[in-house]
Formats: C-alpha cells, sequence, structure tokens
C-alpha cells in the first residue's frame, strides 16, 4: 500500500481511512431454508437473500429480511434499490 504513497522514493501521502468488508450469516437460518452452500458470487447471494426474506407470520409484512448491508452513502442505497427491483449492480461473473 505504500508503494502507491510515494513518489520519487519519499512518502508524500498516508491513508486517511481504511474500509474491511465481511459477509456474516446465521447457519441455523440457512439450514431452515435448505441452503446448503454459501454463496460464491452476487447473483447467488442475491438469490439467497430474496430465499431468506420472509413473511413468517402471514401478516403481509417481512418479519425476516434475508440481507443487511452496512455501507455508508449514496452507495448503499444504490446497492439496496438494485437489489429490491430485482437488478444486479455487477456483473454475474464477478466473485464475491
Amino acid at each position: 500500500m505504500f508503494a502507491s504513497m510515494q513518489l520519487d522514493g519519499k512518502i508524500i501521502s498516508v491513508p486517511f481511512a481504511t474500509n474491511n468488508a465481511a459477509v456474516f450469516y446465521r447457519p441455523s437460518l440457512f439450514q431452515e431454508a435448505g441452503i446448503t452452500e454459501v454463496p460464491k458470487t452476487w447473483l447467488e447471494l442475491q438469490q439467497i437473500a430474496k430465499k431468506l426474506t420472509q413473511d413468517k407470520n402471514g401478516d403481509n409484512r417481512l418479519d425476516q429480511h434475508g440481507i443487511f448491508l452496512k455501507m455508508n452513502g449514496r452507495f448503499l442505497l444504490g446497492c439496496l434499490l438494485s437489489i429490491v427491483q430485482g437488478e444486479s449492480f455487477l456483473r454475474e461473473e464477478c466473485q464475491i
């Protein structure tokens, strides 16, 4: 990382912030829904999220959401709108 912050062998900048992302899941919910493998592509993640999103008590309100994305700013809004509308914001072949 420091190589990209150097010019002529001298450090000219330092990182302001870093951001690490991770995907956590509940194996018990996967098992209950009959999902046997974790997703390996964004398309698989979308399909599993849809399968896990459920109205558990039949009152026409979602009780269980298949995915929760904690991100900042407009990127989050764009991702959520894309997923809700069934669109993909990355190519299907992109790996997680």
